[in-house]
């Protein structure tokens, strides 16, 4: 039986060691793996919010059984679950910038990690999905002016760039002028796709489409270095690497590694040393990619941005050892230029004054045409979720607050009274040209879902959250030892909040869509729209043009969700998401919906499609979607290859379907008149018009 025509679940399965992870997936599997490092002991969820929400402990447990079984990437499929983020002090505020020394953050590091050091319990890794991207510890995983929509461009729409003879689709991104990394890449002339361990480099010619470079980028004696993602900048191109060092490889016996009982076992779970490479090629010759420059920053990979030629990179680095007063390096994060190791002055670290965990965030810029790093910051802390425009980058984490409202007496029990939840901390730092200052910082009560959920616009930060407490009461008979919890409400609503750029609260919007969880965001100028789920939809519409006063102007109620949003021009917003049961909220399926958003005050669903699949990387991850309105394109991977729809006043309509090896898995890039699909493995080429196949390149 040829590999086309297996099943999607057979090829699943057996190409699962190949399976490059997303950026989402990635992350994911690494915040799972920080809360069950991180989490204290808590009363237990009622099992009401397990409909929702992935129980951290059990959940871990599968992440840690796929990561240990092969050490190797493994492919997470998500139907829009969400898991508890790692558990934060409920206070969190930083102490003033450039004040600090190695002695302040040694006895603030100390404080934080008192007891745990040397057991792996010491820090939080901290780490959340992508905002877009999504990365394994262990393998180093994963328009801010925009016009009304009747006028919406690039990247709200897929942009085509070039200028010259040649017209290209470039990455799906969220801010016009930022670009995000991705896997796949063109310049118009060529494909630059990440394959693993590979950058394989194609000349893009139609039916005469060749490899010109195939080249093993990811190879070292003492690490293990696995590609990310990359950026292409002219003539350069910049791919991010997993830098992780074990200790059965030259890294020596820690504490941690102790645990193991011999030493065959060591370094095969733990790496100890987690970085972030970045590696500049010349690429001014395809046929014989130049590497021009290496450096690199501690902590695993959260997400990067690229603007007018600065490459920002984010990563969450963790201390896991008891730190030494004298050696800086011990606790605090370093950058790396070649093989020089350098830490982070003092002055650039910035502090709070009721530290999360031994975690931080580090943020590095570097140009992308030397690759010389330009400036450097962190955080001590850790960040969930990162959105960034021309002079903004906003970081936002979690933060757990636990409350307790009252301590009574009824008989011999001592009763506390206790209101749990999560609040999102967000900081921001002010770019420019690759300089960063740390600005302000804020608060909002709620949970981010990802990067679409924050936006700046016209001099305010929006903010969608999903708002949540678990309400309990803890009776214990000091006099023997007994103790019991009464659970007595688990309350979900969901909020939105205006902040101006000192993040400070200037208006907000509360108590929307009880007992359901935000799926999706999307902010296009005066106009926020998010989608709130239990059983039926309903698609909200936001006046924001007076942020004080930002006012719901409509709730279309439909069943099931969408998880990915995208204005299509002409008072239209496209939503891929999942058809679900109106009486059991169950997912039936994937669908498409074109929803008539001309008149935000009566927003109706003009057309839908039902889909024959459950499972699209786009239903997750916005990069691996290609929209472009004005070609008529609508195109994705699904589970048994990559399709293309159309929509016009009819409705939609399948265009094609790509089923050749791994499409599944795909990119779609546009060059003129041809769609190239690019995988780990093989390049697809069709033509537009009745999307018949060109050629299929394998290698």
């Amino acid at each position: 039986m040829t590999n086309e025509n297996r099943s999607f679940e057979d090829r699943y399965r057996d190409e699962n060691d190949e399976v490059r992870l997303s950026a989402d997936a990635r992350q994911r599997i690494a915040r799972v793996l920080a809360e069950a490092e991180a989490a204290p002991e808590a009363p237990p969820k009622k099992r009401a919010l397990t409909r929702i929400w992935i129980p951290a402990a059990a959940t871990a447990a599968v992440a840690c059984a796929l990561l240990l079984a092969v050490a190797l990437p493994v492919a997470v499929v998500s139907w829009g679950m969400r898991a508890a983020r790692p558990p934060q002090t409920a206070s969190y505020k930083t102490q003033p910038v450039n004040s600090n020394t190695y002695e302040d953050i040694y006895e603030v590091v100390m404080k934080t990690g008192a007891g745990n050091w040397g057991d792996g319990r010491g820090m939080g890794l901290g780490i959340q999905r992508s905002d877009d991207m999504a990365t394994s510890p262990e393998v180093g995983i994963m328009a801010d002016e925009a016009a009304p929509l009747a006028n919406t461009t690039a990247p709200l729409a897929t942009e085509m760039a070039g200028g010259g003879e040649r017209e290209f689709s470039t990455t799906n991104v969220q801010v016009e002028g930022i670009d995000e990394a991705d896997i796949v890449k063109t310049d118009g002339d060529y494909l630059y796709i990440l394959a693993h361990d590979r950058l394989v480099i194609a000349q893009a010619e139609a039916k005469d489409t060749q490899i010109v470079s195939d080249t093993t980028i990811a190879s070292s004696e003492t690490t293990d270095l696995y590609p990310i993602e990359m950026f292409l900048a002219g003539d350069r191109l910049i791919v991010l690497f997993s830098e992780s060092e074990y200790p059965s490889r030259g890294g020596g016996i820690t504490p941690l590694t102790r645990l193991f009982d011999t030493p065959e076992n060591l370094g095969y779970i733990f790496p100890m040393n987690l970085r972030t490479i970045t590696i500049t090629y010349d690429i001014s010759d395809p046929a014989k990619p130049q590497t021009i420059a290496r450096t690199g920053q501690d902590g695993s990979y959260i997400t990067s941005r690229l603007q007018n030629g600065i490459v920002y990179v984010i990563t969450t680095h963790s201390v896991y050892d008891k730190p030494t007063a004298r050696d800086p390096q011990t606790f605090v994060p370093s950058r790396y230029t070649d093989d020089e190791k350098i830490p982070l002055p003092a002055e650039c670290i910035v502090l709070p004054d009721c530290p999360a965990s031994t975690s931080y965030v580090v943020v590095t810029s570097m140009s992308a045409k030397t690759g010389e790093q330009v400036d450097w910051k962190s955080l001590l802390g850790y960040t969930s979720t990162v959105y960034m425009n021309q002079g903004s980058l906003i970081m936002a984490q979690s933060v757990y607050t636990p409350e307790t409202v009252s301590t009574t007496m009824e008989d011999q029990y001592k009763v506390e009274h206790h209101v749990d939840g999560y609040n999102t901390h967000i900081v921001r730092f002010a770019i420019d040209e690759g300089e960063l200052s740390f600005v302000a910082e804020g608060e909002v009560p709620g949970d981010l879902l990802n990067q679409f959920s924050i936006d700046e616009y016209d001099g305010h930060i929006r903010l969608v959250t999903t708002v949540s407490s678990n309400e309990y009461k803890i009776y214990t008979d000091e006099k023997r030892g007994f103790e019991h919890y009464e659970y007595l409400d688990n309350a979900t609503a969901n909020a939105l909040y205006v902040l101006d750029l000192e993040c400070e609260i200037v208006g907000k919007i509360t108590d929307l869509a009880k007992d359901e969880y935000v799926y999706s965001v999307r902010f296009v100028g005066d106009i926020g729209y998010f989608v709130t789920f239990r059983q039926v939809d309903p698609l909200f519409a936001v006046d924001l043009s007076n942020p004080k006063k930002p006012k719901v102007l409509s709730a279309l109620k439909i069943p099931g969700f969408s998880q990915y949003l995208h204005p299509y021009g002409d008072g239209l917003l496209f939503g891929l998401g999942m058809e679900a049961d109106e009486e059991t909220g169950m997912t039936t399926g994937m669908k498409m919906s074109m929803f008539d958003v001309s008149d935000p005050t009566d927003v109706t669903e003009k057309h839908k499609l039902l889909l024959d699949s459950y499972y699209s990387e786009a239903l997750y991850n916005h990069k691996a979607i290609l929209i472009m309105p004005d070609k008529n394109i609508i195109a994705f991977p699904a589970e048994d290859g990559y399709v293309v729809y159309g929509y016009s006043s009819q409705g939609f309509a399948k265009q094609g379907e790509m089923k050749f090896n791994d499409a599944y898995m795909g990119r779609g890039v546009i060059i003129d008149d041809l769609l190239y699909v690019c995988t780990t493995s093989s390049i697809g080429v069709f033509e537009l018009e009745r999307f018949t196949p060109i050629t299929d390149l394998t290698f």
